[in-house]
């Protein structure tokens, strides 16, 4: 399943047997979901109305603009130098640059002004005065103004018709609205209803997952997704970021790990790792319960670690928990690892 077709203002079904193992598969394989571009995406249990699902998309895209503030509009510099005093002057710049030439005209100065105040509160920038088509059109060119595709997972078997109708409705008026691909995960159950024709048209039937989960995944824990931007900690990992700003500071090994990168193994096949370092060949995986908790995800890290191991990395896994408890303890295990491989290397 590739998501780098779904072309925007285009709404794209797709029928399977259990959205939350979807997801999950989702997640584990990013870089071959999206070559190019940002994928958002979030799970529903219970499919909400028409106006709760935009409602909840706003807020839902205002935490992904939060999380890879300041890199927006896939500049990765010019909204690092921005501060409280002197935004009017960034923003000038900014749309007099010339590489944002072709999104110039669909940019807000208004909205953007107030969004990058918000980011710098640390609050989401869910805006009020601005009507919700703005919000949504900014948030997604904010986030990616290229390649946007939003990924929206209903784990309802037996909704209402009035709100799989509203669902129908809202996946359109978002594509338009964001200019976004949109991707749309339904039950098998759903496949015949007619509330729903306008975006089964050409739906995609996938195969149904040889690994099952034990139980269904809580309501409280369908988060927001976000692929991770190459180059930098995941927006959504504290961990990931509180390695980031350790590594950069140490320095035995400040320089030698790239963060969120692709590997290619002996077997041909494309991997998004957490950190790693080439020269060295060691990679380096902050394991959250959320991701690395089902059976799918159990079979596929070993898979992926075995792949790893013959095209000659070393894989360090550290669980998130233990980062978040003392970053300095789990910063020593990788300079050992550093140390480990260094030593290897000139006894050849």
């Amino acid at each position: 399943m590739c998501l780098d077709k779904i072309k925007p203002d285009i709404v794209q079904s797709y029928l399977c047997e259990n959205v939350t193992d979807e997801f999950s598969k989702l997640n584990i394989n990013l870089s071959s979901n999206m070559a190019k571009g940002h994928l958002v995406t979030y799970q529903w249990n219970r499919l909400p109305s028409q106006s709760d699902l935009i409602d909840n998309l706003l807020d839902i895209l205002a935490q992904a603009a939060l999380g890879m503030w300041p890199l927006w509009y896939n500049n990765d510099q010019l909204f690092k130098l921005t501060k409280q005093g002197n935004t009017d002057k960034i923003i000038s710049n900014f749309l007099a640059a010339s590489d944002i030439a072709k999104i110039r005209l669909h940019v807000s100065k208004s909205w953007l002004k107030e969004a990058i105040r918000c980011c710098h509160s640390g609050m989401p920038p869910r805006l009020k005065g601005f009507p919700v088509t703005v919000q949504i059109r900014q948030l997604a060119l904010a986030i990616d103004p290229d390649r946007l595709v939003i990924v929206l997972g209903i784990n309802d078997h037996n909704p209402p018709k009035a709100r799989m109708l509203g669902l129908a409705k809202a996946s359109d008026w978002i594509a338009t609205t964001a200019n976004a691909g949109i991707a749309v995960f339904l039950p098998e159950l759903l496949a015949n209803k007619k509330e729903l024709e306008s975006i089964l048209y050409e739906a995609i039937h996938l195969r149904p997952s040889q690994a099952k989960r034990d139980s269904e995944v809580k309501e409280e824990e369908n988060k927001l997704l976000i692929a991770p931007v190459k180059g930098q900690p995941h927006p959504f990992s504290p961990g990931e970021k509180a390695l980031y700003e350790r590594l950069a500071k140490d320095e035995e090994l400040s320089g030698l790990f790239a963060f969120n990168q692709t590997v290619r193994t002996k077997r041909q096949n494309a991997y998004l790792v957490d950190i790693v370092w080439m020269e060295g060949k060691v990679v380096v995986e902050v394991d959250g319960y959320r991701y690395h908790s089902d059976q799918y995800a159990f079979r596929y890290d070993r898979h992926r670690d075995y792949e790893l191991l013959i095209t000659g990395y070393h894989v360090l896994r550290l669980p998130h928990d233990l980062v978040m408890e003392d970053v300095d303890r789990e910063i020593e295990k990788i300079r050992d690892v550093v140390r480990f491989r260094k030593r290897k290397k000139e006894e050849k």
